[in-house]
Formats: structure tokens, sequence, C-alpha cells
């Protein structure tokens, strides 16, 4: 029996006749670094290269556009139902490949946790998104990369694959825990400055 090596997305028959139409999409059924995409000329999308995907609904069909670092890629002539499944397939294709650069690159991950660890220790400073994005960014190589990539989608890591990353990434990957972490901190810092707060020129300044 021959399986597939690719998933193919394209428009229906009689869409295809439409010059909008003649495009094809491919997807590898292993997880590989880009996806084809053919035009009348055949085109190689770098994951990584991919920085959003989103749905536009015309008069008579729904289209996908693909960004990426250079241009805008436009899927068009599908139907609702195929345009939100090229896009969700295509989202965790993407994603798929990002886990798996961040699992095969430990010491990358190592050296993220180093630069992630001075301002989460101590609670000294309100941790802000931009703040994580610019750690990860001071860092060269495939899993930083990953981890900053604008569609890397968090609630894709296994709790198996969490149990083995450094410790503040979890940071990165649990946004719930930073939102705690800056809670504490904005509680520690009310609690410190309080003299401060409650006597400007003779006013206190209320918990808001």
């Amino acid at each position: 029996m021959i399986f597939s090596r690719y998933t193919t997305y394209r428009p229906g028959l009689f869409a295809r006749l439409l010059p909008s139409g003649r495009w094809k999409l491919r997807l590898p059924t292993a997880t590989t670094a880009s996806v084809e995409l053919h035009t009348g000329t055949r085109a190689e999308l770098r994951c990584l290269d991919i920085t959003a995907i989103g749905i536009k609904k015309a008069l008579l069909w729904h289209t996908v556009e693909i960004r990426t670092r250079r241009h805008v890629e436009t899927l068009s002539c599908l139907g609702e139902e195929a345009a939100t499944r090229l896009a969700t397939d295509l989202h965790r294709f993407i994603n798929r490949y990002l886990l798996e650069l961040i699992g095969s690159d430990q010491e990358a991950l190592k050296e993220v946790d180093a630069k992630l660890e001075p301002l989460i220790e101590g609670k000294r400073q309100y941790l802000a998104q931009a703040d994580l994005a610019r750690a990860i960014a001071s860092v060269s190589g495939p899993a930083a990369a990953a981890l900053s990539h604008p569609l890397f989608d968090a609630d894709s890591i296994t709790s198996a694959m969490e149990a083995n990353l450094p410790r503040s990434l979890s940071f990165l990957t649990d946004p719930g825990r930073r939102h705690r972490y800056n809670n504490e901190f904005v509680a520690t810092e009310l609690t410190r400055y309080a003299p401060f707060f409650d006597d400007l020129d003779g006013r206190s300044l209320s918990d808001q």
C-alpha cells in the first residue's frame, strides 16, 4: 500500500477555471521546515518565515491569507469550511515544526533560561511580555527562533515535553504563571511603598 507524503489543498473543480483559483498548497505528512505552494510555479514557504494566517470573506468565496516576512500569499476561491480547515491545518503544521525545534536544541533553551532567570529571581520587576521577548531575541539558534515565533502556540506543548524544559520557560508556556507573578509583584510593591502611597501631601492613594 502506498501512502501519500502530502496533504493537498486546492479550490474545487469549477473554481480552478478562474485565474485566482489556480493554486495548490501541499503540507507534508512528515514534520518539515517548509510547505509547498504552486501558483504556476513551485515555491517553498518556510515555517519560520510565515508570520500570520488569516481568513477573509468575499462576496462568493473565502480567502486564506498567508503572511510571510516578505510578502502575502492569497489562496482564494474556497468555501468557508475549506478555508477554515486549511488555516487550522497550516497553523498546526507550523507549530509541530516549532515544537520539534524547541525539543532539539536543549543548549539554546538553557541559554534562554539564563537570560530569563535574572528577570524573575527575587521579583525585582514587573514582567511584561516584551521583557520575555527581548530575553529570547538575545539568544541565537532555532529553539529561540521557535519560542519567539508569532504563531507559536504554547498550548501545544505536551506535559512530557514541558517537564524537560528549564524552569523559567514556564513563563512562556504558561501565561497564567506570568499573571500570578505580576500580581504578587504588585502586592509586594504596594506593601513596600505603603508609607509613600499613604501620605502624598496629606492624601492617601487607593489600591486602584
